[in-house]
This record gives structure tokens, sequence and C-alpha cells, in this order.
């Protein structure tokens, strides 16, 4: 039976400094009080996305507030953008006042939670920070726990230049500024057609112009200057949350690290540390399309999943007692791709894994053109290294969508170059799974003063199709961590441990695993130019020889958490 949506536009949330922010509200009726669910935002209210999800959520039994935060659109005060020091941003006290205020709805119920994806679930980690009591339980998704786990201390050329583009819209309607589109839709389009190909291949970065970004300029710079720098932990909020927390993110998810959000809650002993859950499907950053095809692949009706109903499942169960969302004892649901279904586990990492060890050899070349690299199951050493030309002006292109999201992409459309190489399994002689971080071992040497190692773990299915699991990048002189900077010794071999990206799949029988390595991943990353300069007014570009190593001496290896069958 469809019920009347009520929408009350543009109500004033007083601040405690005298600012008004602007919320809409959604409920079913002005009579019945229902729990208060929470979004803050800085890319409108009024977008489609929020409205759509607002009104599913109050069909549901919730009211629902949506609200613009400081600065942006209908809200009063000065926007200060998160790449800053969370403290110093004023949005603390904003969410804590936000709370206050819906509290004494008159359709509130006493119960609070909050909602949003992305930067709104950033705002949700500043009112768990805020420590204000009426906020009874909260969801996170697509948001990283750490700024160096989204940057890895080397600047997002695509992914923030088109940001910050698109979050200067409302800004250069307000100013008049006719130097790009006064919509967020239509700047990621201009962007995309007109000024991407101009601006990530600027240099020096320090000469970029203003004009694009507008009053966001600055910040953008001092983010681009300061990338190696972390502006964001979490891990102080830890130990003070006392709600559960739902955590929901995609194996392409580029900002996954909302898996170590879980994590840091899970090594905090109190009274409600069961209580988290963790929800991993087959999907990337963008919450409208939890879907089952994502990319070239169809991953099958249990895939599909609706971003608001998972917000109602989780508030049901916290705020009307109805059926839990996970059985007894299990916290954590992931989709196992190649099942192409959903498994429960009891914690993340699954206590059930165990590592496999996989050795990189090859006999003649492991470049992609006519790779002879394999993963074998014992040490082998038929050769002493592989080597490849890594061009900074002549770049390894990401494989992505016109966004520059991490997703699922068939990376055979990168075998026309010489400057990757693989490395992979023997097809599987009978399904295997594998589930968790996996870490490589990388022996490598250069003959540049810095440089970038980029490891990409994929499927190869029996027809030829390569899809991408797990990925990292590392930039050569923070191997020993980004407080610890040193350039390269020339040609020197040197172990680098990387960590990738989390990972659930079962390798069917006749498939294979295949790992690249590269040294570029651009506009993803901002490429390295191979001189040990800094980056920010570095003009110069150096052709650098790497060598990845695989003998007795300097043994690369992956090691790839799995389940025994």
């Amino acid at each position: 039976m469809s019920q009347n949506i009520y929408i009350q536009k543009d109500v004033i949330c007083p601040m405690r400094d005298g600012i008004n922010l602007y919320a809409d509200i959604y409920s079913t009726d002005n009579k019945s009080k229902n729990p208060v669910l929470i979004c803050r935002t800085p890319y409108d209210k009024t977008r489609a996305t929020y409205v759509n999800d607002a009104k599913r959520l109050a069909m549901n039994g919730y009211i629902v507030v949506v609200q613009d935060v400081r600065g942006r659109f209908k809200s009063e005060g000065k926007f200060v953008w998160m790449w800053e020091d969370r403290h110093l941003t004023g949005d603390e006290n904003d969410g804590y006042d936000t709370i206050e205020w819906a509290s004494k709805l008159e359709l509130c119920n006493g119960q609070i939670g909050t909602w949003g994806h992305s930067n709104p679930s950033w705002h949700t980690w500043l009112m768990l920070s805020s420590r204000n009591k009426k906020l009874n339980s909260a969801l996170s998704s697509g948001m990283a726990a750490r700024t160096l786990d989204l940057t890895r201390g080397i600047f997002e050329t695509g992914r923030r230049l088109e940001w910050t583009f698109q979050l200067a819209s409302p800004i250069r309607k307000k100013l008049n500024d006719e130097s790009g589109p006064y919509e967020q839709m239509d700047s990621i389009k201009y962007w995309n057609r007109v000024e991407r190909g101009k601006y990530i291949w600027w240099t020096p970065l320090s000469t970029i112009p203003k004009e694009p970004f507008s009053e966001l300029y600055e910040p953008l710079i001092k983010f681009m200057k300061n990338a190696d720098v972390e502006m964001q932990d979490f891990s102080d909020i830890y130990p003070n949350v006392e709600i559960p927390i739902m955590h929901i993110t995609g194996w392409w998810d580029r900002l996954i690290g909302t898996v170590d959000t879980f994590i840091g809650l899970d090594q905090v002993d109190n009274k409600i540390k069961n209580e988290h859950k963790l929800i991993i499907g087959p999907w990337g950053h963008d919450n409208g399309n939890f879907k089952r095809n994502i990319g070239p692949v169809d991953y099958g009706e249990k895939a599909d999943a609706s971003y608001a109903d998972l917000i109602t499942k989780w508030y049901d169960f916290q705020f009307k007692k109805s059926k839990p969302m996970f059985p007894d004892g299990k916290r954590v649901k992931l989709f196992i791709l190649g099942d192409d279904d959903w498994q429960y586990f009891s914690h993340w990492p699954p206590k059930e894994v165990k590592p496999a060890t996989f050795y990189l050899n090859s006999t003649t070349s492991a470049n992609v053109k006519d790779s002879d690299g394999r993963l074998e199951d014992n040490p082998i050493y038929t050769k002493d290294y592989d080597e490849y030309i890594y061009d900074p002006q002549n770049p390894v292109m990401s494989l992505m969508l016109l966004n520059s999201q991490t997703v699922p992409m068939d990376q055979r459309d990168n075998h026309y170059r010489n400057d990757i190489l693989y490395y992979e399994t023997s097809k599987m002689e009978s399904s295997t799974k594998f589930i968790g971080n996996p870490i490589l071992h990388l022996w490598a040497s250069t003959d540049a003063k810095d440089t970038d190692w980029v490891a990409r773990l994929a499927v190869v299915y029996e027809d030829g199709l390569v899809i991408n699991l797990s990925y990292e990048i590392l930039r050569a002189k923070y191997r020993d961590g980004f407080q610890n900077e040193k350039l390269i010794p020339n040609d020197k071999p040197i172990e680098y441990i990387i960590k990738l990206r989390p990972l659930g799949i079962n390798v069917l029988k006749g498939q294979k695993l295949r790992l690249y390595i590269t040294s570029s991943d651009f506009p993803n990353h901002d490429r390295n130019h191979n001189t040990g300069n800094d980056f920010w007014d570095d003009k110069d570009f150096k052709i650098a020889k790497q060598k990845i190593y695989h003998n007795k001496t300097f043994r690369s290896k992956i090691i790839i958490p799995t389940i025994a069958r």
C-alpha cells in the first residue's frame, strides 16, 4: 500500500555559533513518532540520489533528515574542505548540534542513526567523534579510515582534480564565476569532455591555474603538496564508540578502507564490540549501482542490492528489533566472486584462512606481449630477473571509467605495452578460495632515484578475459614509511613489501591467478618522474630501467590468504 511522502524543505538547523544550516525532512505523515536518520552532505541535499533514498527510507517508517553542510548550497557559513585537521573544520560541532536539533523534532521517538555514502560517511565519523550520547547507531559506507589509505602519499591526479572541479560548481554559481558549469552533474561531464585531458598532464603542478577550481584552489594545492601527510585518522575515535556501526563497501570500492574502520573497532574491547557488522559486495564506489553487472562481468541476481534497503534492514534490527541481518555469531558478510553468492564469517580477516605462497619465475621474459612469467607453488629459478623500461612521459594508463574510479576491467586492454610484466599460476585443478589481503614481497631495482611499483592481482577466465581483483601502488621513497623518506641506491635490489587491497574469490577449476607488475597507474595516481625531485615543482623526467628479481638471493613472492579445500 502506497503512502504519501511529506517533505519539509529548508528547515533551519541553528548551530551554536549562530550559523543556520538547512535540511529537508522526509516522513510519511506528520503524526507518527519514528526514529530519525541523518545524512549530512556537501553535494546538495536536493540531489536525486538523496531524494530517492530518503523517500524509500521514509516509506519504511523513518524520519529522514538530509542536510547541506556548512557553506554548501542552502546552508550558511564558510565551507572548510576535509583536507584539513578534522578538529579545525567545525564539522564535529555541527554534527553534535545537528543530532541535538534532530532529537527535539516533534516526530523523533528518541532514536537517531546516520546514513550516507562516501563523504557523508566522513561526516558520520565526525558525528561519532563529537560523542553526542543521543546518537544510537550508525552506518558507514565507502569511507576510508585514513587519508593515506586513499593517497599512499601520491597525489590522485585524475580523481582529485575532477572532484575539486565538481565541488566548486555551487561556489562558481554564488560568485557568478564563468570559469566552469554551475551544476555538479554538468561539471563532471564538462571536466571529462574538455578539461581532463589538459590538467592531468600539467607540469609542473605548481603552475596549475586557479580559475577552474575557484575558491577551492588553495585547499586543493595544500592537499596536493601534502599528499604524504595524514590529514584524517579515525583511530582515536574507536575507543570512544559505544554504539553499533554497520560498515558497507565493495571489492572494487576505491575507499575499501571502510574495512579498516571495522578492524579498528574490532580491536577495542568493550561491550558492543561484537555488534559491529561488515558487508563487502561485488560493487565499486557508486552506492547507486550496487548491481549484478559491473564492468564486463555479471555476478548474478544475488549481487543486486539497494542502498536504501541495506540501511533499512540495519535500522529495522537496531531500532525495531526485526529479524537480524546476520546469523548468530557472524559479523562479516562477503560476496564471494566465482561462487557468486554470500558467505558469513565471524571475523575479518576470516580465521579460517591460511597463507598460500606463490613464487615469481620466468624462463625468457615476463613482459606481457609474450610473457612466460609464472607463479610457482615452490621456488624454481630459471632466470635471475625480468626487466622493463618505465617512461613517465608515456605512463601506463589506468583502466577505468571516466571518473577515475576503480572498477573491474579487462586487463588485456593494456597488453600492447612492453612496460608491464605478468606472472600467473597454472590452471586451477580444482576450485580454490582466496579471502583477505595479498602481501607481495617484491625484490626490485631501478637506475632512478625514485620510482613507483604497481602490483595488480587478476583472475584469468577460461575464455581469456582478465579481471582485476586487487591492487596497490608504492612510491619507493616511502618504502620505510612516510616519515622516513629516502631515495634509492642506484641499481641495488631492495625488498618492497606491498599489502594489496582485500579480495574474496573462488578461483574455479580451469581459471588462473595473474599478478601484474609495472611502475605507473595514471591518472589514478600521479606519475613518478623518477628524478627524486619534489614532484610539485618538477618539470623534468627520467626514463628508468626496472628489474624484478626471482633468484635464490632475491626471491620475489606473493602470499595470498586461502581457505584450504
